[in-house]
């Protein structure tokens, strides 16, 4: 059965019309007039059409010239499943256009939604493996005989992507992001204009003049999220050396797998190990160590390339749950005169980079738990050999650092538990920024 085009929700057949059919998923077409692979959300559909026997999305066409074996190569992790659970997921692949024709009895490219295709006789082979992944927690007890049984969570991720199975040359594709790619993966394939080739090849020379050639093919992450791993490392220290203690307990949480689709985080708050209710805020840090005014942090819900500059953070959810946790911070900046300068542009209903839904502190808003998610936002290096140490703003880092450690000691030592006046989500439902 024909589904929809993916982007489009009024086009998605309704969910119960789904069960038992392979849902066959067309791609948005981007300015280009081309259809887009870069946007599919494969847990977003997986949740849509739940019943499905299976979710075909039409997209091997449209694959970038060895996009298979640089994202396929490895195995994909994700969380053990519960044998006890009654959540099922659907079967999901990607087809060509000539396959999803074949599946439909006609072209998908004028398919129209609900259409019924032919039947489908399929064997999905899978190879499955185990191996662990340790989420690291600590806790603070707070100083407060009745306050101390609430926790305020502080979390960073100490994952990262891994290795690329063809090293590149780092200053090449340092010199290509930098001019053609300002956002690094978060943005479209770098396609270089002529403009652009004469910058790049520039900076490559310049670079080859301090240095040789140098293949690269670790994604160190220093900055996604080493810089949020190690903040909260010194923070943590500085809260266990200080000779007053906060009113209330604090969890710190550095959490595994948010790269694979916060597994950690999710699986954390899932099976607390202490009581959910008793969480009254989570702080989430992952990526605090740019924002220079070089840097492109990310793009405005019009799609202006938006830069960082002298006291740059962007702050994700701080109101969506809680309109005082989001004043409390402001307050903390201005109180403790710390001069940072608050970007709240990606936290816009409807954003389309949908920050909101894509680190660990979704895992707790989605349990109604009032969140801040601190970042400096993008730049040319997300996702890239390129993240490297070298490239860190080490002042501004440990700025922001002082300043979400006097965030958090307020929040705990608040008379009352953070209020809660906003609607609460479905915890097993879609994120939705």
């Amino acid at each position: 059965m024909f589904g929809g085009e993916w982007g489009d929700t009024t086009s998605f057949i309704p969910a119960a019309q789904a069960e038992g059919k392979v849902v066959v998923i067309r791609l948005p077409k981007g300015p280009d007039g081309r259809r887009d692979h870069s946007t599919v959300d494969r847990n977003k559909l997986t949740a849509r059409f739940s019943s499905a026997a299976a979710i075909a999305v039409s997209e091997m066409d449209y694959l970038p010239a060895g996009y298979i074996e640089q994202n396929y190569a490895e195995p994909v992790p994700s969380l053990k499943e519960d044998p006890s659970s009654s959540v099922r997921k659907p079967a999901y692949f990607y087809v060509t256009d000539a396959v999803a024709d074949e599946m439909l009895g006609t072209a998908i490219e004028g398919a129209k939604s609900g259409a019924v295709g032919r039947a489908v006789s399929a064997r999905i082979l899978v190879n499955t493996n185990t191996a662990p992944g340790r989420n690291v927690l600590a806790i603070l007890p707070g100083a407060d005989p009745l306050l101390r049984n609430q926790y305020v969570v502080l979390g960073a991720h100490d994952d990262h992507i891994g290795f690329n199975q063809r090293p590149v040359d780092h200053d090449s594709i340092k010199a290509l992001m930098m001019h053609a790619a300002p956002q690094g993966a978060d943005g479209p394939d770098p396609k270089p204009t002529p403009e652009q080739w004469v910058k790049i090849r520039a900076t490559i020379d310049s670079l080859r003049k301090l240095h040789p050639s140098r293949p690269d093919s670790i994604y160190n992450g220093a900055d996604d999220d080493g810089s949020g791993s190690m903040a909260l490392l010194e923070i943590a220290e500085r809260f266990a050396t200080a000779t007053t203690k906060p009113k209330r307990s604090v969890i710190f949480a550095w959490h595994v797998g948010e790269e694979e689709g916060m597994l950690g985080s999710s699986y954390f708050t899932d099976h607390p190990t202490v009581s959910r209710d008793s969480i009254v805020a989570q702080l989430n840090i992952d990526m605090i160590g740019r924002g220079r005014a070089t840097d492109a942090t990310g793009e405005s819900k019009e799609g202006k390339l938006l830069h960082g500059g002298k006291g740059y953070l962007q702050l994700i959810g701080s109101r969506r749950l809680s309109t005082e946790l989001g004043d409390l911070i402001e307050a903390t900046n201005k109180h403790g005169k710390f001069g940072l300068n608050f970007d709240y542009a990606l936290d816009a209903n409807g954003h389309p980079q949908n920050i909101y839904c894509r680190s660990d502190h979704w895992s707790y808003a989605r349990w109604g738990i009032p969140v801040v998610f601190f970042t400096t936002g993008g730049h040319a290096d997300y996702h890239q050999v390129t993240d490297e140490p070298q490239y860190i703003d080490y002042g501004h880092m440990s700025d922001v650092a002082q300043f979400i450690h006097a965030a958090a000691n307020n929040v705990a030592n608040l008379s009352h538990r953070v209020v809660v006046d906003k609607p609460k989500a479905d915890p097993h439902g879609m994120c939705q920024q």
